[in-house]
């Protein structure tokens, strides 16, 4: 690939750690991701995507004017969250997860 042969990925997925507070949980009282957890994150052309953001709900970054993804910007873009809600449900397929897995992740907001 680095010599120009081969194709490009479009989409990558990876998993992020949350930062708890001191109580062991992120975002307290909001039914927060539980301390050292590990939650899905899918990167796709300019967008950044988490199913289980640190509020236990999706969240969407736009990682060129975002790129440390700081700034939720689900409420204004949730088509594309949707959109790649979607893509998430696929890739999750071709991996051979089981329909109980998938259907865990079915719903994305």
């Amino acid at each position: 690939m680095l010599k120009g042969n081969g194709r490009h990925r479009t989409l990558a997925v990876s998993g992020c750690f949350s930062i708890p507070t001191s109580d062991g949980i992120v975002a307290e009282g909001l039914g927060g991701v539980p301390f050292k957890a590990n939650t899905p994150f899918m990167i796709r052309d300019t967008w950044g995507y988490a199913p289980v953001g640190v509020c236990g709900k999706p969240e969407l970054f736009d990682l060129q004017a975002d790129p440390y993804a700081l700034s939720n910007t689900i409420s204004r873009h949730e088509a594309v969250a949707g959109e790649l809600h979607k893509e998430f449900a696929e890739y999750l397929k071709r991996l051979d997860a089981s329909p109980e897995f998938i259907a865990k992740w079915k719903t994305g907001r």
